[in-house]
């Protein structure tokens, strides 16, 4: 017991402590902050309430942080008011079945209009698939480039809430670089 009345125990006991703590932090690391949201041109009218938006995003895994929940329903808010069209989020331990036939049924099960889409992350199978509506303003193609360039690379790590705030980032930029502002832009 007078090894805890040493100075140099104290010191070493204190050194140890802190290198522990700095390792159990890494080792949750992944744990990152958010995407930033856009900036300038394609900036989030951060004022607008998130208020139902939030309805559509389903976390099954709880991997989404409630600031990113929170990040993808100022999207949605923003793309509602603009654009008339949402992207629902739904984050499933597993999905039996084909993935793309379930994000469909999802998607009119939850009542989408025809200007949204789904977006549903399989965690089992590290698999991804966007659903869209008939009207919604991406071709299947341009989809397919945005969820395996900006969306993928996240799913295959785990990372779910990065890789959805990356790919709402990019389809954001799309949107403004498209349509401005949508309703709010007296040029459109």
């Amino acid at each position: 017991m007078k090894l805890f009345q040493k100075t140099w125990f104290a010191w070493l006991l204190t050194a140890v402590m802190i290198v522990a703590a700095v390792g159990i932090g890494q080792t949750k690391g992944g744990q990152r902050e958010p995407e930033p949201l856009p900036a300038g041109d394609t900036a989030l009218d951060e004022s607008l309430s998130i208020e139902g938006y939030t309805d559509y995003v389903l976390d099954e895994t709880g991997t989404l942080t409630s600031k990113q929940t929170d990040q993808i329903s100022l999207y949605n808010a923003n793309w509602a008011m603009r654009y008339d069209s949402i992207i629902a989020v739904a984050v499933k331990r597993s999905v039996s079945g084909n993935l793309d036939d379930y994000a469909y049924d999802l998607g009119m099960d939850i009542g989408l209009s025809g200007s949204d889409a789904i977006l549903v992350i399989d965690a089992s199978t590290q698999d991804a698939y966007l659903a869209a509506s008939p009207d919604y303003p991406l071709t299947d193609s341009q989809i397919s480039t945005y969820v395996t360039s900006a969306l993928r690379p996240y799913v295959e790590s785990g990372k779910y809430g990065g890789g959805i705030l990356n790919l709402f980032l990019e389809l954001n930029q799309f949107y403004v670089d498209n349509y401005g502002l949508g309703y709010l832009d007296n040029n459109s």
